[in-house]
């Protein structure tokens, strides 16, 4: 007799058929299905994602370390009986405002399917890169709800694709008048963290980099309590960042708020106005490289054109030309190493003219000319409106090219309101505009404004409409993606610049850098309020905003330094900040009222003096020979790699638990991998710093930081108007521009020293006690060999493609007692020499000529 268990597969059934007769199917016995499948592990690299069916669960793991998962039972599908047109229902407003037939539902049996044709897993799930979770919904009383797909896929690089969609395709369906997609119109999407985790990332922040306890909405929101009347949110990103290496990346343009332990210590709650989501989950080996895993989702960090990383200068308003010119002079005259300014408005005959008001530019042409000549390029303020009057404002009436605006709005707006760049005729007609004024020499643009597309007030929706169908519920940030990029379009093959107020994912790819607006002119905090009302931030809020954007994609930013609103910012606020942006990646010296360093006149109480003119020569000439550390640091962003501004909270997890740890990491950073900074930002006389272990060289004495190396160290600080605290780390290698560069860009006129014109030689800060390495943008790499007991250091300098010129090393140590090479024993020569040595204070200076070299350093003996 054959096996039941051997046989149970067709063959068996038509032996059973032919021997009916012997009553052989009396013995066949149905076979039991195959169980089914009960879990799937997708893997990405060294990360895998684990799903539960049983438990409902994703849990997100980089190598044999759990980073964070969730919990699919938490999820919520908000369902409404009818969709109001007229509704808002953005979650921001449902506390406030709760919507009567609101339902939310939740998840109550899950199903493994396979992604190829939905039927159901079975089995052992071998399929590494793709999985399909059929989840079946409840509301609170037990009525059965709409079944959800939830499809996921692992793309690569520790990163994976989860999208979640309404499994009835008829649901699915969109139409004109919102029904009935928008019937299943919110879903809450839950992450379980641990409460003491920190959390980082969201874009452009002015409390703070981490958002632990915080609630934090992905659009504008009207706050009367604040000075500005709305919750300055300029660019908000949907990305959080875990300080165990985990990030939350949810690709949804839709009205959102991220709950970030606010109502639940131990989970982060993404809550968004869609009736589908799609978010990424990612896992690196550290929190600092999530940033480079969203970029490469979102889009590379666009690069401005170099001269754009030298200082960059501009007045509120300028008077004619005449007062353009005097401010080049003064800064030639004054030895500030400035490489670019722009005009602000007003300049044209009307807003976005894109011409010059003859009577006060009368030659433009050579204006601009004269200005390149001196080494700086030149760039302009503009906006995405056409004033009445302008040359374009009646075609864009005729045309019907301006945003559809309520008629709430329509008071408002200044300007006529955005111009509908969603439609080509429109675009079209705006980028050639633009290239009627970039042509004559303009390289670079400010870009002001875009943010007037609200989504609501109150419960009340506010209508918008676009020429491609979309309307305020994307457009709220998503109009500043096709208004930068008619700009980018007309921007020189070098790069120029785009320096833009609003932004949102995506806008990093086009836009260079972001600057936050109006900031107030003086060191308050943000939210800190006075008698009458809360403000929006000075200094405080600007590095708050520079180190959330880091995180957040964006690694250029640029402040005014000094501040913008209500006054001229005082002298220690001016020199406090200066000191800052030149210690950025970006820096830039502009404000509300004349910010100009060589200025003395007293204004309201606000004075500038020789030492403010002095601070003004020092931090922009140490910002401008950065330009190789800084460049080569944005070309690493640009490969999804940490760039220029790094969070001390993401290269620091470790000391999270330190005293103070918050309250000193919300303010210091990194910048590079060799230097870290610690700004005073608040008025007064020093301030605390955390010093991570190691051995630390203080940046003003060239000397290492007294103490125990062997582990974290909080150092209190009194720190003079013209200093900022600054440590170089042992092992770290900093490549530098020549003391004597005057500018980053081309220069005609005799005695401006310009690196376009000659990159010259390269200098390199060698901070010794370990070893470390550097790659410069160009392929120079030097390499240094040493440990904190080694009787002898080495450094190695291969060079590249650019850097042709020779070295010139300073190392921050003692005399030493030889120094040689292959060729021999270096000389102790004073300068001019082409192969020598020589000690200036605590800094040993080894000049080598061009080629590769490596040179040993005999250390002398205690």
């Amino acid at each position: 007799m054959w096996s039941r268990e051997r046989h149970v597969g067709g063959s068996w059934v038509a032996f059973c058929a032919l021997m009916a007769g012997l009553g052989c199917s009396e013995l066949f016995v149905e076979p039991a299905p195959p169980p089914a499948a009960e879990s799937a592990r997708l893997d990405s690299g060294a990360a895998r994602l684990d799903v539960q069916v049983a438990s409902r669960t994703l849990t997100l793991e980089w190598g044999d370390t759990k980073r964070v998962h969730m919990e699919l039972d938490r999820l919520r599908l908000g369902r409404v009986a009818a969709f109001n047109p007229d509704r808002n229902y953005s979650p921001d407003t449902l506390k406030d405002f709760p919507v009567d037939d609101l339902v939310w539902l939740r998840p109550v049996a899950a199903r493994l399917l396979r992604p190829s044709d939905g039927s159901p897993a079975v089995g052992s799930w071998t399929d590494h890169q793709r999985a399909l979770l059929e989840l079946r919904t409840e509301t609170p009383d037990g009525q059965a709800g709409a079944t959800w797909l939830l499809h996921l896929e692992a793309t690569g690089k520790g990163a994976f694709r989860c999208d979640l969609e309404l499994a009835d395709a008829d649901l699915r369906a969109a139409t004109a008048a919102d029904a009935p997609d928008d019937l299943h119109l919110l879903i809450d999407l839950p992450v379980e963290t641990t409460p003491s985790e920190r959390l980082y990332g969201m874009g452009e922040v002015f409390e703070g980099p981490e958002h632990r306890g915080k609630r934090r909405p992905m659009h504008i929101v009207a706050d009367l309590s604040t000075e500005s009347g709305y919750n300055e949110v300029h660019v908000p990103i949907p990305l959080v960042i875990g300080s165990g290496g985990w990030g939350l990346f949810v690709e949804n343009r839709r009205p959102a708020v991220f709950d970030l332990g606010a109502t639940e210590p131990g989970r982060v709650r993404a809550i968004f106005n869609s009736g589908h989501l799609r978010w990424h989950l990612l896992a690196a080996d550290t929190p600092l490289a999530i940033t480079g895993g969203y970029t490469r989702i979102s889009g590379t960090p666009a690069m401005p054109a170099r001269w754009a990383f030298g200082t960059l200068i501009w007045r509120n308003e300028n008077k004619n030309q005449a007062e353009v010119m005097d401010d080049m002079t003064q800064i030639r005259k004054h030895d500030l190493a400035i490489s670019g300014m722009w005009l602000d408005r007003p300049f044209d005959t009307h807003v976005n003219n894109f011409d010059f008001d003859p009577a006060r530019f009368p030659e433009p042409d050579k204006m601009i000319a004269d200005v390149q000549a001196l080494g700086m390029r030149m760039g302009m303020w503009s906006t995405p409106y056409a004033e009445k009057g302008s040359t374009y404002h009646q075609q864009v009436v005729d045309n019907g090219w301006y945003v559809d605006l309520p008629a709430i709005a329509k008071g408002l707006v200044k300007w006529g309101g955005p111009i509908d760049l969603t439609n080509p005729d429109a675009y079209a007609m705006w980028r050639t505009a633009i290239g009627t004024v970039a042509k004559r020499g303009i390289e670079g643009w400010k870009l002001d404004f875009a943010e007037d597309v609200h989504i609501g007030l109150s419960k009340l929706r506010i209508h918008y409409g676009f020429h491609d169908g979309s309307d305020e519920r994307t457009m709220h940030h998503g109009y500043a993606l096709p208004y930068h990029k008619v700009y980018h379009d007309n921007l020189p093959a070098d790069g120029g610049f785009l320096l833009c107020r609003a932004g949102t994912y995506g806008d990093q790819a086009i836009t260079s850098m972001i600057w936050p607006g109006d900031l107030d002119a003086n060191l308050m905090f943000a939210g800190q309020c006075d008698k009458t009302e809360c403000h929006v931030g000075g200094l405080p809020a600007s590095v708050a905003a520079m180190l959330g954007l880091s995180a957040s994609g964006y690694p250029l930013y640029n402040a005014d330094t000094g501040g913008y609103r209500h006054q001229r910012p005082s002298k220690q606020t001016f020199m406090r900040w200066l000191a800052q942006t030149g210690l950025a990646a970006v820096q830039q010296i502009g404000g509300g009222k004349q910010s100009n360093p060589w200025d003395f006149t007293k204004y309201d109480g606000s004075q500038f003096d020789q030492e403010v003119l002095d601070a003004a020569v020092y931090y922009t000439r140490l910002h401008t020979r950065l330009f190789p550390y800084l460049y080569t640091a944005m070309k690493r962003a640009r490969a999804h790699l940490p760039g220029p501004v790094r969070p001390f909270g993401l290269v620091h997890p470790e000391l999270q638990d330190q005293s103070q740890f918050d309250a000193l990491a919300s303010t210091q950073y990194y910048l590079g991998d060799a230097l870290l900074v610690a700004p005073v930002v608040d008025d007064k006389a020093g301030r605390s710093a955390i010093l991570p272990l190691g051995r630390w060289f203080d940046w003003w004495t060239k000397s290492p930081v007294p103490g125990d190396e062997s582990g974290p160290r909080t150092l209190s600080l009194d720190v003079p108007l013209d200093r900022i605290p600054l440590w170089l780390r042992a092992g770290g290698i900093v490549p530098m521009l020549r003391p004597t560069v005057d500018t980053l860009a081309p220069a005609t006129v005799k005695g401006v020293d310009s690196f376009a014109n000659d990159a010259g030689r390269l200098y390199a800060l060698i901070g010794p006690g370990a070893p470390g390495s550097a790659a410069v943008y160009d392929g120079t790499s030097l390499r240094l060999v040493d440990g904190p007991k080694s009787a002898t250091l080495q450094v190695e300098v291969t060079p590249g493609d650019e850097f042709i010129q020779g070295v010139d090393m300073q190392l921050w140590m003692t005399a030493p007692a030889s120094v040689s090479s292959a060729e021999g024993p270096i000389a102790n020569q004073s300068p001019p020499c082409k192969r020598c040595w020589w000690l200036s204070g605590k800094v040993l200076n080894v000049r080598l000529p061009p080629g590769a070299h490596k040179i040993e350093i005999a250390r002398t003996k205690p």
